[in-house]
């Protein structure tokens, strides 16, 4: 049930009324657009009046001289009347495409649309990014003062939810399903201790679903070592939670418990040192990846929908230095895995028995693969240039900034294998950021040789086709954000917002 503490705020999505079934997104009339990120629109130049100069004094004519001068004139009126037409066809039809060999020159295809205003409220109490979800209406962003969510065209604020008491948004479950998005919210700036409640939106409207208390009532302890983190994510009917040591399911339609269950690690005598490190769930199962300082760590598979324990594996680094492990897939069961200061790489789990059935390094073929997270893990936005589908895994090559050609290679998870490896044109720097239909799509940051612009591979072929192109202003503004697609798109958000880094930039045709 909707809790009576979240109240309606000016612009936020709780019209009075009675309730029915979302209909579409709540409006206001909220803007939330600036000039500030505004690139070139590949506009023509002004153009002043003619120079003149000054004559002699005035000589007479002959009659021959004038129909010379008069015939001169008249080619000049010509030329100056062509001129103005082409500029004036110009104006009216700019080109909208740039060169085949990748013109550095903004062509006025596309353009920054929008960027959502930073404020000293958007960071209080937590100042780093808690989560995005995007569809195909809106960009929504969680962080200090609730959700936010604009109109990817056009950057008007749909809805917010604010966080009762001050607080502040923890950990976002990954992505939403069917319409309900997911997350953990507290007190601001004590993170685990106050991560102690749940609540559902409909991403629709932002109406607030039903909202649960973490707060242990078991007996559990409220902390697990001391360091842990609190996770959501959304499985097939029910939603997935991990806060301190415990882990619960939620019925997703109504918000009534499922399950419950506390971790405990596998050696008594290593409470103290052992406490979950991340979990993620879709469909029917469950991963939660549990790390002890020194020597040790287990992943375990439940089922989603009974939270029933399916298998459990050790996990033990090669060397004596803390394991630090992320799942990346559920099913297959991918976890990218790396020790403090070492190079990280994937383990791909057996999926009846959860032992480690190959490793992949992040280097393949003498090709050096970006596996390294894009964001801090306090947020809990687990973010990874990396695409998981069908068996495949599809990454990028590490840019080393010294004008090689970046590469998207393909692996097949069942052999550790290449199947293609496909280069993204000279000079490019790409990124995997989405798989859409039958591509991975990679954005490729551009530089001094060429515009920033989407480049699409076939997921089977590897086949590589160049996609929409983005102004040149994005091509350093990208670095250090978290890239999205939505459609012909790319939507960039900033980890720690400021007033010089605004939250959200959207780029794309008008």
């Amino acid at each position: 049930m909707p809790t009576a503490q979240f109240q309606a705020s000016p612009g936020s999505a709780y019209p009075p009324g009675p309730q029915g079934p979302p209909s579409g997104y709540a409006s206001d009339a909220w803007q939330g657009q600036s000039e500030t990120w505004q690139g070139q629109t590949g506009q023509p130049p002004s153009y002043g009046a003619p120079y003149s100069y000054q004559s002699g004094p005035p000589k007479k004519k002959s009659k021959a001289g004038w129909w010379i001068g008069g015939g001169a004139l008249a080619v000049v009126l010509i030329l100056v009347a062509v001129f103005v037409a082409v500029i004036a066809l110009k104006k009216d039809n700019p080109t909208t495409t740039t060169t085949a060999t990748g013109s550095k020159k903004n062509t006025g295809a596309t353009k920054v649309l929008w960027n959502a205003p930073f404020t000293a409220a958007s960071v209080a109490g937590h100042p780093i990014l808690a989560g995005v979800w995007t569809d195909d209406k809106a960009v929504i962003r969680g962080g200090g003062d609730g959700l936010h969510a604009y109109d990817v065209n056009n950057g008007k604020e749909l809805w917010n939810v604010p966080i009762p008491g001050a607080g502040s948004v923890c950990s976002m479950a990954p992505s939403t399903l069917n319409g309900v998005g997911a997350l953990i919210y507290g007190a601001p700036g004590k993170y685990d201790a106050a991560c102690d409640h749940l609540l559902a939106v409909d991403t629709a409207t932002g109406k607030p679903l039903w909202t649960a208390d973490l707060k242990p009532t078991d007996g559990s302890s409220t902390s697990f070592g001391g360091d842990s983190y609190t996770s959501v994510s959304m499985a097939t009917d029910v939603v997935v939670i991990q806060t301190s040591n415990v882990m619960r399911g939620y019925r997703t339609s109504d918000g009534e418990k499922k399950w419950g269950l506390v971790l405990k690690p596998k050696d008594p005598n290593a409470f103290a040192t052992c406490h979950p490190r991340n979990s993620l769930a879709a469909g029917d199962r469950a991963l939660i990846v549990v790390g002890c300082n020194g020597d040790s760590g287990y992943v375990t598979a439940l089922n989603a929908q009974t939270g029933a324990t399916q298998w459990d594996h050790d996990l033990t680094p090669t060397e004596g230095d803390e394991l630090f492990t992320d799942p990346i897939s559920v099913r297959p069961a991918v976890l990218q895995s790396h020790q403090a200061g070492g190079n990280p790489q994937l383990l791909v789990l057996d999926d009846s028995t959860g032992k480690i059935a190959r490793t992949i390094t992040s280097v393949v073929d003498g090709l050096e693969l970006n596996f390294r997270s894009e964001s801090s893990r306090l947020t809990g936005a687990f973010r990874y240039p990396l695409a998981v589908r069908d068996g495949k895994l599809y990454a990028s090559t590490v840019d080393d900034f010294g004008g090689k050609e970046s590469k998207v290679v393909s692996i097949d998870l069942s052999t550790g294998q290449p199947t293609w490896t496909v280069g993204g044109g000279a000079k490019s720097q790409l990124q995997v950021v989405s798989i859409q239909d039958k591509d991975v799509v990679a954005y490729d940051r551009g530089g001094f040789e060429h515009t920033p612009r989407f480049v699409h591979f076939d997921l089977a072929t590897g086949k590589r086709s160049d996609g929409v192109q983005f102004p040149n202003d994005l091509s350093e503004s990208s670095f250090g954000r978290l890239l999205y697609v939505q459609g012909n798109r790319l939507v960039l958000v900033a980890t720690r917002p400021s007033a010089s880094e605004p939250p959200i930039v959207v780029a794309g045709k008008p």
